[in-house]
Parts: structure tokens; sequence; C-alpha cells
């Protein structure tokens, strides 16, 4: 299967400091025109006589279309405010705007949004832009492209996935023999597995950057005399190479410590923020559900209830028509829970004379239903409190005094269906009828009377 190829951000330190004019930034570069998906072009159907049909479409321009060609000090000053994620973005966005924010000269404003966000200090085996990709550069794996890979390899410089672990880390015993003392000290690595299915303890290796030092390792020659015979002395020798990579090694594991402790902190805030929303949403939630008629325990623990988003009127509005029957039905399940051996006889009762009062009742059609339909069964206990305590903590359910209170009820509830049946005569005055007598009773009483009598 295909993968899709991240570019490792630490490639880009061998670019910077060139001409802005042949720059290709791996950590900002967009997909080429070439790598993007062609669109069939559209016929032209219409062709009118005496009118050019090959005049080229001009392009509407917004409004920042010309920020790209602003003075640098004017663009500097407007990007001082963003954040690096910001600025990656806006990296990525054209090559204007790469040319821009890739060079060294603008390494200040990258410096600056990384302080604004209390970050780790940028390493010196990095440049400020590849640091704030490996931070905010997005959570996806750097070798398959999978999403959703939140924790970072400080020690490795990079974000990988649970099956690039698998595959790409090993430990020393795996390493050819030749190198693996000296890779030790020679290569970046991490000091804990980051899967299960691997040693918990040691030094694990990323076999591309092992190939790496090991290609490395390989071009070297010892020093020369040119044909002057006049020593080269400006030739890296193997020592010189192995002592630098060894100094760079220890400050990424110096290093690695002080991230970590950012990326707590910063899960830690996450987190805290999270819950924040998720008890704003709660309490907005339960003042929809008054505590008379309603426990804590009936609205607390549903799936809509305790996601992290923020919740307001309009959301409310598009989510009460799905969460209130789940809150009901959660109210009848803790009334079945408290209400002993006689809550199924009485709430037997009550079903049977609400259903017997519901065929009292003149057959509608039409808009008359939508608007003069009574209340479902769970909803006519949850306006009438008394009635919901005595089905559930009630006596016999054959006692005169219940069965009057049923009826009590019941019979308080017929003035409003009158009304409602004035408010659909008004409002169905001037349409048509919908034609065909239908049952009273909702879709939703029927659902009630056949589904929620508790077994």
């Amino acid at each position: 299967m295909a993968t899709t190829i991240v570019p490792h951000p630490m490639l880009e330190d061998a670019v910077l400091g060139r001409d802005a004019s042949h720059i290709n930034h791996p950590v900002l570069t967009a997909p080429s025109i070439e790598e993007r998906a062609s669109k069939r072009a559209r016929a032209n159907e219409a062709k009118s006589e005496g009118r050019t049909t090959n005049v080229p479409f001009k392009k509407r321009l917004g409004c920042l279309s010309e920020l790209p060609t602003m003075p640098l000090d004017i663009l500097y000053e407007i990007f001082g405010h963003l954040s690096p994620a910001d600025l990656l973005s806006l990296g990525r966005l054209n090559k204007d705007f790469r040319r821009v924010l890739v060079t060294r000269k603008p390494w200040f404003l990258w410096k600056t949004a990384l302080g604004s966000c209390d970050a780790p200090p940028c390493p010196e085996d990095m440049s400020p832009p590849a640091w704030s990709h490996l931070l905010f550069g997005g959570t996806y794996c750097y070798s398959c492209g999978a999403p959703r890979v939140t924790k970072i390899l400080f020690s490795l410089r990079r974000r990988a996935c649970k099956s690039c672990l698998r595959f790409h880390l090993y430990c020393s015993s795996k390493v050819p023999k030749e190198y693996r003392d000296m890779i030790r000290f020679y290569a970046g690595y991490t000091e804990c597995a980051a899967h299960p299915s691997m040693s918990s303890c040691g030094k694990h290796w990323w076999d591309e950057d092992v190939e790496a030092f090991r290609s490395k390792l390989t071009t070297f020659k010892p020093k020369s005399c040119g044909p002057d015979g006049v020593l080269d002395d400006t030739r890296v020798t193997v020592s010189e190479f192995l002592a630098r990579e060894r100094k760079m090694v220890a400050g990424i594991q110096e290093h690695a410590p002080i991230c970590l402790k950012w990326e707590a902190a910063r899960e830690m805030k996450r987190s805290a923020k999270s819950t924040d929303i998720k008890n704003k949403r709660f309490e907005y939630i339960r003042a929809q559900f008054p505590s008379p008629h309603y426990r804590e325990e009936d609205v607390r623990g549903l799936r809509d209830v305790s996601i992290g988003k923020p919740m307001s009127d309009q959301a409310w509005k598009v989510l009460e028509p799905r969460l209130r029957p789940l809150v009901n039905n959660s109210r009848h399940q803790r009334l079945k829970r408290e209400g002993g051996k006689g809550y199924l006889q009485r709430w037997e009762v009550v079903t049977t004379q609400y259903s017997n009062f519901l065929k009292t009742l003149p057959p509608l059609s039409g808009l008359h239903q939508l608007v003069r339909a009574p209340p479902a069964l769970t909803e006519f206990l949850c306006e009438n409190q008394a009635l919901a305590d005595a089905v559930a903590f009630g006596g016999d359910h054959d006692s005169p005094e219940f069965r009057a209170q049923v009826s009590e009820a019941i019979s308080r509830l017929a003035p409003d269906v009158k009304s409602r049946d004035c408010a659909g005569d008004s409002l169905t005055v001037s349409l048509p009828n919908a034609g065909g007598a239908s049952r009273h009773a909702s879709a939703t009483d029927e659902e009630v009377l056949n589904c929620e009598t508790p077994q």
C-alpha cells in the first residue's frame, strides 16, 4: 500500500540561508500542481453567435491579495502578533509567503511566536521554523502521515504512530556489529520504548537515523596532500565528525526533559480547559430539567451531555429534541429502581387510564395533529410530579386513592387539549386539509403505550 512520506523537519537546515527565490522548504511546502488531482474542464454547452468563447475568465481577487507585496517591515509587524501555528499555516499558503518566512532573516518572528506561548527554547540542531513545525505543525505521523499522533518523541525529533514505531524503532542488538559500539553515542535515541511489544528499558534507535549516520561515516576519507604537495586541512576528519555528532546527541538528551515537562504542563492545561467546558455544558443542560421533576443522575452520564463542546441557546434548540427523550427514559429507569415491587402495577394503571383518555378524543388529520396532539406518557408524568411520585413510591395499585389521583391528573389535562384544538383551528383556517382521518394518538404516544411499559 502506498504511503505518504512527510519530510523530516531536520532536513530543512541544509537549505536555510540561501536566496528566497529557490527555496523549497520541506516544512512549509505545499503539494505541487502535478501532485494535485486534476479537474475535468467544463464543456461550453451554450455557444452564442458572434461571441468569442475562448475569453479567459478573470479571477476575482480577495481583499488581502496584495498583502505579500507590502513592505517587509509592515509584514513583520503584522506577523509578530501571530502564533507558531498561524505562521506555519501562512507559510503553507503560497510561495510568496513562504519566501518571506523561510529565510534566516525573519527567524526572530518564529522565536517571538514561540516565546509568546511559553514553548521550550529552540535547540541548536533545528531551525525555529522546523522546531515550530514539530511542536505545532499538526498531530500526524512523520513517516506514514497517520492522523491523531499527539505524542512527540523529542529525542528523535519526530512524531510516529504505533505501527511505524514497531517497524522503525529497534534496540542495539539489531544494529550492525561494526556500528554497535559507535552508534550508542553518535546517533539520536530514546531511553524508553514507545510500544508495549518492545523492551521497557534501554536505548532504542530509529532505523533511518542509523542509516543516515552510516552513510555519512562512509563518505569520510583521510587527509591527503593536494597536487601541489600541500596538506588539505579543509576536509573534516572522522574524529572531528564523531565529536560533533556526540556533542549534538548529548545536547538533544539534555533538552528532551525540558520539552517533556512543557508537554506535560500543556496537556494538564488542555485537560483543565476541557473539563471546564464539560462542567459548563452540564450546568446549562441541567438547568433545562428542573430539580423538582429531575435529579442530577438523570442527566449526567448521557453521551450528548459529557462531550467537551461549548453549549449555547442555538445549540440547545438542535440538541433538545434528541436529548429530552433520553433524559425522560433515564428518569423512568431511576423511578423503576426506586419504586419497589408495586411500581410495575402502578405504571400499568396509569398507562391504561391514559390510553383510555386518548381514545375519548376525536380523531385528528393534517396539521391539526401537529398542534393538538397531547403529550406523550413520560412527558405527562414529568408535568405531574405528584403523580410521578405516587407511581414511584405510592401504595397499593388497586387502592381507590391512587386511582382517583390518576383520574384527577388526567382530567386536568383535558382543558389543555381543548386549548390546543383552538390553536390548531386558528393555524389551519387558511390551509387545505391534509385529508384522511387519523388516529388521535401520535407516533410518540403509540411508542410510549406499546414500548415504554416496563418489563
